[in-house]
């Protein structure tokens, strides 16, 4: 019988495949971080992670739950059991790590958080299947091969679904979302810096709108 974490973890995981990229901001003002959520929903994604880089990243994602209720917003750059513990209180729906570490995973199961670590090997996402996870961040992906690396890894572990990030943008992403292993991809280039410090939400809703018109190609068709 499935659970309500299952339940919750396929309906983030849907939403990243839908989307087909995880927009990775990092933003301290939980004002900012409400612009760029409604900007990007308006391009056609509709998730957000926010990186724990900044001492008010707990806040902006407190702020976009709470105002943007069209947005799956998980927190980011995930170390410490502390930090997933905030992510959880303040509404984050789910959560990734750059690396593997067994203690947040098992800590992440206990909370009930959908949680994403992150690998370039094998030996972890062997780890990863034991402790019951499918979706795996590749990073960094475009250093370690890319596509070409993922389509090794994708035979002995046909039931993982990765979530790259690094060194993608417009150039290869139809590529990366045309490979049935790729749940979506994350990365900054539709939300850089410049954009979030200059409150620039068209550029970013249009790079967004380029990004789900790429998305769409690999969604099923309506008859």
């Amino acid at each position: 019988m499935k659970g309500a974490n299952t339940v919750e973890k396929e309906t983030v995981f849907q939403t990243m495949y839908r989307s087909g990229v995880v927009p990775v901001v990092s933003v301290s003002d939980p004002r900012k971080a409400v612009g760029l959520a409604k900007a990007i929903a308006r391009g056609g994604v509709h998730v957000l992670e926010i990186a724990f880089r900044t001492e008010g990243a707990a806040e902006c994602v407190r702020a976009v739950r709470r105002e943007c209720p069209e947005m799956t917003v998980g927190a980011g750059t995930i170390l410490t059991r502390e930090q997933l513990l905030l992510a959880k209180q303040v509404g984050a729906m789910f959560a990734v790590a750059p690396g593997y570490d067994e203690d947040i995973v098992a800590l992440s199961q206990k909370e009930g958080m959908p949680f994403i670590p992150g690998t370039i090997n094998s030996t972890d996402i062997q780890k990863g299947l034991k402790a019951g996870l499918n979706v795996i961040k590749f990073f960094p992906a475009e250093p370690h091969g890319g596509l070409r690396t993922i389509g090794y890894l994708t035979p002995p572990f046909p039931t993982v679904r990765f979530l790259p990030a690094g060194g993608i943008g417009f150039d290869n992403l139809e590529a990366y979302l045309s490979n049935p292993a790729i749940l979506a991809c994350a990365g900054g280039f539709m939300a850089r810096s410049t954009h979030i410090e200059q409150e620039d939400w068209d550029t970013v809703t249009a790079l967004c709108g380029r990004i789900a018109e790429i998305a769409a190609k690999r969604l099923p068709r309506d008859n």
